[in-house]
């Protein structure tokens, strides 16, 4: 009788068990204004773990072409739609009013497809005022945790909260499948205090700490990719031509985009992100999806 129990039990573990570790789960990290040209050395002086822990396991360090101008609102927007200006009309960070229809923003097909969405962000470029707004209404949690004030002032604890509220998101949905987009970075302190300063790169730091919480408590099935959208000119406090964009993932990325063969570009990665769902549809569209994924399919 004894063994007849045990084994029920062990049917039942393995009818529950299995099911939570196939939990198709991915995590983006969106370092705002966080070039390569500052990520690299940071990288290489062993002050960017959570990265470097990445890297370690296996992920990849990919160069990202920018296919517009170094500024936040195109980049991102073209981030998340794989559409570029042409199609959206966003070409500078003052297009917030155009409207992105909510079937072309990345988390709509994912969504439909089952899958839970968090969205948490710095940026209210990101949220309400912004060509992504109709995203506000397609997300299971979510929210604007702005890093500046009305009077321009950065705020430090933009990073903390959201840090908290993707950390929660995740604890609550262990073991089912879901989408979250984390946006933070130096972005802030490199206008303020300028490339290069020391200010500024400790916001790569408390960034790279961002990281490290999500690591300790997704899922070992859960993949991650840390992307960001500029950098900042060399000694400058803008970012006027600041191209330097850069992947770090864990995601199983084609050997050609990260052995310098080839370079992938703003717009492949939405388009990557959707095949890791399973999401096609864009495949049948050529002429609107310009971009290709960069994921292997197995």
């Amino acid at each position: 009788m004894k063994k007849t129990k045990v084994f029920i039990l062990l049917l039942v573990a393995l009818l529950i068990f299995p099911a939570i570790s196939a939990a198709k789960s991915l995590v983006v990290i969106g370092w705002d204004g966080a070039g390569s040209r500052n990520v690299i050395p940071m990288l290489q002086a062993g002050k960017l773990p959570g990265l470097q822990s990445i890297l370690d396991a296996g992920g990849v360090f990919c160069d990202i072409e920018t296919i517009n101008k170094t500024v936040t609102v195109p980049t991102w927007t073209l981030m998340f739609t794989s559409l570029d200006s042409s199609q959206t009309g966003v070409t500078t960070n003052r297009n917030t009013r155009q409207k992105i229809p909510i079937e072309d923003i990345i988390t709509n097909p994912i969504r439909n497809s089952g899958y839970l969405i968090g969205w948490f962000v710095a940026k209210d470029f990101l949220w309400n005022n912004s060509p992504l707004k109709k995203i506000m209404s397609n997300v299971d949690a979510g929210g604007l945790f702005t890093a500046v004030d009305n009077a321009g002032a950065c705020l430090d604890n933009s990073v903390t909260d959201i840090n908290q509220r993707a950390v929660q998101f995740i604890m609550d949905n262990r073991g089912k499948d879901f989408f979250l987009f984390v946006h933070i970075g130096p972005d802030c302190y490199g206008h303020g205090h300028g490339e290069n300063s020391e200010r500024y790169l400790y916001e790569f730091v408390r960034s790279d700490e961002v990281v490290q919480n999500i690591l300790a408590v997704i899922d070992f099935d859960t993949r991650i990719m840390v992307v960001n959208d500029h950098g900042f000119d060399e000694g400058a406090s803008d970012h006027q031509s600041a191209p330097d964009l850069w992947m770090v993932t864990d995601l199983l990325i084609k050997e050609i985009y990260h052995n310098g063969e080839t370079r992938g570009t703003v717009r492949d990665i939405p388009l990557t992100i959707w095949d890791f769902f399973g999401v096609y549809g864009w495949r049948d569209n050529p002429s609107k999806y310009r971009g290709k994924s960069m994921l292997i399919i197995e």
